[in-house]
């Protein structure tokens, strides 16, 4: 009953194995992840059941590496995990195996994919904000210093743009705004670096 409520009924999924590498046991959560870890899976050497995941499989044969980021395709949709391997000991402090908990990670995931969308690019026309075009900036010319390329740098801004603020509203200036990054981007090469640089500003 306690193993029904507690290990079974975890949010998280848990996977024993001993100092050989071989399954102990596991929670239903696992189950529901990885399918092909069953009670067949018992006995088996871990590493060999994990092969199609690299991620784990170093977690599992490198003692070294205790926590690792991983993600898997569930229901069509791809769901991140955080997989952390922890010693586990008998009661006289001997060391019988490991734990390797799966932590859901896909909110988390997502909402710091947003505040690093947020902090590097600019919100109404999606190019890199000046922050982090100087931060990209900087690489290329450490790069061409390195080579002894030449490296060119255009800034421009829009001629008169107040005008169509004041004349159309600022909702048409964002529109100007917004074509004007996408006329741009569409004739960059993958090596270019674009940004806003502020206000009517591009470089």
């Amino acid at each position: 009953l306690a193993r029904n409520l507690i290990f079974d009924g975890m949010r998280d999924a848990a996977l024993i194995i001993n100092l050989n590498g071989d399954i102990i046991d596991f929670n239903y959560r696992l189950t529901e992840i990885f399918p092909f870890i069953n009670h067949i899976a018992v006995g088996k050497f871990a590493s060999d059941l994990f092969a199609a995941n690299p991620e784990i499989q170093s977690l599992l044969e490198n003692n070294e590496i205790t926590k690792i980021e991983t993600s898997v395709k569930q229901n069509g949709a791809i769901n991140f995990y955080q997989v952390n391997r922890s010693e586990l000991k008998d009661r006289s402090g001997k060391l019988v195996g490991y734990v390797i908990m799966f932590y859901f990670y896909t909110e988390i995931k997502e909402l710091v994919n947003k505040l690093e969308e947020f902090a590097t690019h600019d919100q109404l026309t999606g190019v890199n904000n000046r922050r982090r075009f100087i931060e990209l900036a900087e690489a290329e010319i450490n790069r061409s210093i390195r080579y002894g390329r030449f490296f060119v740098l255009v800034l421009f801004d829009l001629d008169h743009f107040k005008k169509i603020n004041d004349r159309f509203g600022h909702l048409a200036g964002d529109v100007v705004l917004k074509v004007v990054a996408s006329t741009c981007q569409e004739g960059l090469r993958s090596s270019d670096v674009f940004g806003r640089f502020g206000g009517e500003e591009f470089v």
